[in-house]
């Protein structure tokens, strides 16, 4: 069935025949990139009916072709002065659905948009949440600096918004969990004590995203702070695997280098390509310190290539390697870890990741297959049997 808009739009639709073809667009993704200009111009209709509608509409498209739906972002947020409280909900939303898209299409209107934390209308701020966890999907690290402002709402008077307000702490709990650690209290009474079952039910959600099995960790990029724990951390390796020949996985240098601090200071010339040259390595990394936050012990490091176009590095380095210090294995964090990784990994452009382990390291293994790890093929290196696997970093999101 055609669209009787298909090519300019009908103008002698009424309303209800109107909002009866955008339902059948809604139904037809197939549809969606080539129908963008013409969704748009209905925010320009008389109707709020339509207007809503289309709002609707143009944050889906936009989630689904972010670049094709970039000339209607003005238009979208314009509504956020709305005072018709249904087009300031139906506005918000559609940001957060075009910033899951990409961010930078909204960056613009993004601080502006915590205004709606404290709209006058509950369903407003019920799409603020929605929209928030939208955009905290793809890009975390901007919520550092606002989480006071989603504890409020674990508060509100409306029993909705309190029902939702704690998955945007399960979502960055997945992300960034040093983002949540500082509620975690809080959330656990909400979750044993609160008269609402769902708000119970999300805190604890909300919980369990952001723990480990044991304790809770984060990745940080290598940092001065912790010069002392990665130095304990060496000399921890250095006791332990001493007849490990690959010790130090995720840490290249750190053996050789006399001072943690100066390893450190290589790390961070090694994020950039125009200086990864002047630190001994020919693509860029990044090196995360697994930081404890319990008692902010260092208990792993985990590396991140920012590709892999090197022949070592497609073949058996692939791009990442780690190591958990030997007192805190068995503990689940080279999993965890690995997790988090695999989102920094996500979050840098990277679709598949390539993760090797030696054929008999039995516990790499089983984290690499936790975290979604497809096995490819087994290569030998220097007599030594090798496994690959690849992560779906986008199915990990």
């Amino acid at each position: 069935m055609g669209y009787k808009f298909e090519r300019s739009g009908n103008t002698d639709l009424n309303e209800s025949e109107l909002y009866k073809e955008l339902g059948i667009l809604t139904k037809d993704k197939s549809r969606w990139e080539e129908s963008i200009s013409y969704v748009s111009s209905l925010l320009e209709h008389d109707s709020v009916k339509i207007q809503a509608k289309a709002l609707w509409l143009l944050g889906e498209m936009g989630l689904a072709y972010p670049d094709s739906v970039q000339d209607a972002v003005p238009a979208v947020a314009s509504f956020c002065d709305s005072e018709d409280a249904l087009l300031r909900e139906r506005a918000v939303n559609a940001l957060g659905r075009i910033g899951r898209g990409n961010y930078e299409l909204i960056e613009p209107y993004w601080k502006d948009m915590f205004r709606f934390a404290s709209d006058s209308e509950p369903k407003v701020r019920l799409s603020f949440i929605w929209a928030s966890e939208n955009i905290a999907t793809n890009t975390p690290d901007i919520f550092k600096d606002h989480m006071p402002v989603y504890e409020s709402l674990l508060h509100d008077t409306d029993d909705r918004v309190r029902m939702e307000s704690p998955e945007i702490f399960r979502v960055l709990g997945k992300r960034r969990p040093q983002f949540v650690v500082p509620f975690i209290e809080q959330l656990q009474k909400m979750a044993e004590t609160d008269s609402n079952r769902v708000v119970r039910i999300h805190s604890l959600g909300a919980i369990k995203a952001a723990a480990s099995k044991t304790d809770l960790i984060y990745l940080v990029e290598a940092d001065e702070q912790y010069a002392d724990e990665l130095q304990k951390f060496k000399d921890e390796v250095l006791e332990a695997d001493k007849d490990n020949d690959d010790q130090f996985a995720g840490c290249h240098g750190l053996r050789d280098c006399a001072a943690a601090r100066e390893w450190i200071a290589i790390c961070n010339l090694r994020k950039n390509a125009e200086t990864c040259g002047q630190a001994g390595t020919q693509v860029p990394s990044t090196t995360y310190f697994a930081v404890r936050n319990s008692d902010n012990k260092l208990v792993g490091v985990i590396d991140l290539r920012h590709h892999i176009e090197h022949p070592i590095l497609a073949s058996w380095g692939g791009h990442c390697g780690y190591s958990v210090r030997p007192s805190e294995r068995g503990k689940g964090y080279g999993a965890e870890m690995l997790r988090q990784n695999v989102l920094n990994a996500a979050e840098l452009g990277i679709k598949r990741m390539l993760v090797v382990c030696d054929e008999d390291n039995i516990a790499s293994e089983k984290t690499i297959l936790a975290n979604g790890g497809q096995f490819e093929n087994i290569i030998e290196v220097d007599g030594c049997r090798m496994k690959r696997f690849w992560i779906d970093t986008e199915r990990s999101l």
